[in-house]
């Protein structure tokens, strides 16, 4: 059987999906939780589980909106397509249908209900029980082909350890697997890895299974080559002992050069704080000589405050003078105002006196 197309609706994660599978191997990948793993339940389901088993309450929505439906189409060995449908529900709410088609494109009707179930069964032929009765599947089958087949990803130690053909309830996986083998066992490639194989064991056992001690063994091929590379061990070791000496004193030799290198570093260190130090110290004599500078600039600038002040106090004992200057200049013009005035007088009183004695004269 060969799968061709899946479409899925409503199955738990996948609200709708279809996918067309291409020859050979099919590899789905992409992250976590884009609905990988429930596209593999809806292959199981629609193969293996009938659409009202009670694991369909695993295959609800998350997001509502109806019952879980599968719907996949596959070619069986002759190269008829067949599709199944299921819709995953209690009661009536569940259904299940197959088609038939010789084109892959016109499909007809085959069976229904619960007869699509045993019909997928005899189709598959992977050791399923029958339904209902003794062995009957009450969930997911448990074959041995159904559990290679379909199993789980995280499963896969019980395939490979737990899972046997002799637990099957029916003998059509066994049949299935033994064609299987005996088709791959025609294959030109295959052949040659079996002839290869039995090449190898005829080599290296007898008949009875005991292991060959001739020329030609395997074991005795064997056994030469470990001795000559024991030879070789050995060799290696009496070099590497030789070596010994040469490797304690290159280990030396390391020793002391990381002790130079831990002294250079130090004195590179011790350097470095030297020219820190100068660099400060000149900094420090720069900075003294600005220090000075501005003193003698403060200085001068002092002396010039006492200069000023001084003049200052000058100018007020100055203009002190000068205030009394002008008093003894008003009082002076106020005496030579009233001198000026006696003249005056004076004067008047002498033309008086003299006209006078001229009038007296003239008489």
């Amino acid at each position: 059987m060969k799968l061709v197309k899946l479409s899925v609706k409503r199955f738990q994660c996948i609200e709708a999906a279809e996918l067309e599978f291409g020859p050979g191997l099919n590899v789905l990948y992409g992250p976590n939780d884009l609905g990988k793993s429930s596209l593999a339940w809806a292959i199981r389901a629609v193969l293996l589980l009938q659409h009202g088993s009670s694991e369909h309450a695993k295959f609800v929505s998350w997001y509502g909106g109806g019952e879980p439906r599968v719907e996949l189409t596959l070619t069986d060995d002759e190269g008829r397509y067949w599709r199944v449908s299921k819709t995953f529900g209690a009661g009536t709410a569940g259904r299940s249908s197959l088609e038939t088609s010789k084109d892959g494109r016109t499909f007809n009707a085959d069976v229904s209900g619960r007869q699509v179930d045993e019909k997928l069964r005899k189709m598959l032929g992977w050791g399923l029980a029958g339904l209902g009765g003794q062995g009957a599947a009450k969930g997911l089958p448990d074959s041995f082909l159904a559990q290679v087949l379909l199993a789980e990803q995280d499963n896969v130690r019980t395939v490979l350890f737990d899972t046997s053909l002799t637990d099957d309830p029916d003998e059509s996986g066994r049949l299935r697997l033994t064609q299987a083998l005996g088709a791959l066992a025609q294959d030109p490639l295959f052949k040659d890895v079996l002839d290869d194989a039995q090449g190898f064991v005829d080599r290296a056992f007898t008949p009875t299974g005991r292991k060959k001690r001739s020329a030609g063994s395997p074991f005795v091929e064997l056994g030469d080559q470990i001795k000559e590379l024991r030879h070789e061990r050995a060799e290696l070791e009496a070099k590497l002992r030789e070596t010994g000496v040469a490797e304690d004193r290159i280990r030396e030799l390391i020793e002391r050069r990381d002790a130079m290198g831990r002294e250079l570093d130090r004195g590179r260190i011790d350097l470095t704080d030297a020219r820190h130090r100068l660099e400060v110290s000149r900094q420090h004599a720069a900075l003294r000589a600005q220090l000075e500078t501005h003193l003698a600039t403060l200085r001068s600038v002092t002396a010039l405050e006492v200069r000023i002040v001084d003049a200052g106090r000058e100018r007020d004992e100055l203009g002190t003078e000068v205030e009394a200057g002008g008093e003894i200049v008003r009082d002076a013009a106020a005496a030579l105002q009233q001198c000026e005035q006696q003249r005056d007088t004076t004067a008047a009183q002498l033309d008086a006196l003299v006209h006078a004695d001229v009038v007296g004269e003239q008489e």
